[in-house]
């Protein structure tokens, strides 16, 4: 289905464009990280220094190259920005590349979204020891639609499966 637009692409493009975006959704997730246990919006409010305050520029936002060359620290303070906002970046970028090869399939994008779905449920769980009903819910979600669009639930496990994710989505988001 994606095979297509990408084998007219020159090398390596799908490659660097998968891991680029994978980055700049890490580092939305890496927002989450910080915001949803503290209740406080994932959308609005403009990202920030936890010691200052200062509002960070367009400069300071680009995902791991920022933090790289600011050494992990804040420009105007000099606090240490945390290890998970660069592991936020970096699982996102992985798993943009570790979803290419789904894209013979048509499942590429689906996989990216799933996959960040998870990665950030896997952090939050194991920062904050919470997963939120919510995003748990929005996975299972996710995941019935995936399959249900590739028509891929034909068979006994498949349909089980199918019911059992519907039903703890049902669960999550109404228990």
């Amino acid at each position: 289905m994606l095979e297509p637009a990408f084998s007219s692409l020159p090398a390596g493009v799908p490659l660097v464009g998968s891991a680029i975006l994978g980055a700049i959704v890490g580092s939305f997730l890496g927002a989450a990280l910080e915001r949803l246990p503290s209740g406080r919006s994932i959308v609005s409010g403009r990202s920030a220094c936890d010691g200052c305050g200062k509002a960070l520029t367009v400069v300071e936002l680009v995902p791991v190259l920022s933090w790289l060359v600011q050494a992990g620290r804040c420009r105007t303070c000099g606090s240490r920005i945390g290890g998970w906002q660069l592991a936020c970046e970096l699982g996102g970028a992985g798993i943009g590349v570790a979803s290419l090869p789904l894209a013979r399939d048509g499942l590429a994008l689906a996989a990216m979204l799933l996959g960040w779905q998870l990665l950030l449920l896997a952090l939050l769980d194991l920062r904050h020891l919470w997963l939120p009903r919510l995003l748990v819910g929005w996975l299972a979600a996710s995941g019935l639609l995936v399959a249900f669009a590739r028509a891929r639930v034909t068979d006994d496990a498949g349909v089980i499966g199918t019911a059992l994710a519907g039903a703890c989505w049902v669960m999550q988001c109404c228990g």
